[in-house]
């Protein structure tokens, strides 16, 4: 969806420059974000469609940007908690890690995104085909949010 991935750089482009676009713009762009991924998994009789316009590219940018401005857009994280599935079977490393970078950075509890990260994401490819940085990144994340397995005791 070019309307999203237009959204998507704009935010970008805010949190590379490091300027906080105005209150109004934020809104404007929070509401094309969510009508444009609500009226592209509609069909024609308004049945919601499985696959999401939301690619994990757009939502571990959108994340990124959002926490590196701090700023916390229920609307934008609540539509890319919702399409947990689609970010972590189809998406990179780095959008993954960025976007759980992003949900830590802003304190926000996913324990649905969190749990599909840790069973799908970790066991499939983390730690073969990620990054140090997206390792590292996705170990932050669990660890901030206190996301991770309690009942082990650490050995001294």
């Amino acid at each position: 969806n070019n309307t999203l991935h237009g959204a998507s750089i704009v935010i970008w482009s805010f949190a590379k420059l490091g300027v906080h676009p105005s209150s109004k713009l934020m809104r404007n762009i929070e509401q094309v974000v969510v009508d444009s991924i609500h009226h592209d998994n509609s069909n024609r009789d308004g049945r919601q469609r499985q696959s999401s316009s939301l690619s994990p590219q757009v939502m571990g940018n959108m994340a990124w940007s959002l926490a590196t401005l701090g700023i916390y857009s229920s609307s934008i994280f609540l539509e890319i908690e919702s399409n947990a599935q689609t970010l972590v079977h189809f998406g990179s490393p780095q959008a993954i890690s960025n976007t759980a970078w992003a949900f830590a950075t802003l304190k926000i509890h996913s324990p649905n995104l969190f749990e599909i990260i840790d069973h799908q994401f970790v066991a499939r490819y983390l730690v073969k085909d990620g990054s140090t940085q997206a390792i590292a990144n996705v170990a932050w994340a669990f660890a901030s949010l206190g996301y991770g397995d309690t009942n082990e005791e650490s050995s001294a």
